[in-house]
């Protein structure tokens, strides 16, 4: 019985480092790109995304933007106490990036405003991971997660109907 040299001992640490390489890849690009290509539909007037259902755009009939966009990155540290001297500060990593988002909802701008406070209530409550694309780029390298929501009903006419809102959004990156 002839010998596989290609699953020999000497390569196989090969081969699982060149199918994790790869894994990762897709998971990172790959899920991207099908995501800005496929599931969200494409025009000139679009700013961004978060994630599949809200789509920050302008146009003649529709205008949905934020107002104000606030990101946190930071790194984790620690330090150690050492006697007679000044304490030692040691890297541990990059710290989770977060994101806050002020949102102005207008029906006289096309925006049901209900219908996306109450998508982005249903996105907090089952813990949804979206990717966060402004300008055709991703913001961060991985998904964020949306941690909260503040509303502030500014406008509601005759029978309950939600004219004007402001929102906030809180996301945290996904890791």
């Amino acid at each position: 019985m002839g010998r596989c040299y290609f699953f020999s001992a000497k390569y196989s640490s090969l081969l699982m480092w060149v199918v994790i390489a790869a894994v990762r890849y897709w998971w990172i690009f790959g899920s991207v790109v099908s995501i800005k290509r496929s599931a969200i539909p494409v025009s000139r007037n679009m700013i961004g995304t978060l994630g599949r259902k809200i789509i920050f755009e302008v146009s003649d009939n529709r205008v949905l933007t934020f107002e104000s966009m606030s990101r946190e990155v930071s790194g984790r540290w620690t330090e150690h106490e050492v006697l007679g001297v000044k304490p030692k500060a040691e890297f541990l990593g990059p710290g989770l990036q977060t994101i806050s988002l002020t949102i102005h909802l207008s029906a006289a701008l096309g925006v049901k405003p209900r219908r996306i406070l109450d998508m982005v209530e249903r996105m907090v409550e089952r813990g949804t991971a979206e990717y966060l694309v402004i300008g055709g780029r991703l913001v961060g390298r991985r998904p964020f997660r949306v941690t909260g929501s503040s509303e502030a009903w500014d406008k509601v006419y005759s029978r309950g109907e939600l004219a004007k809102a402001t929102l906030t959004i809180s996301l945290e990156e996904y890791a």
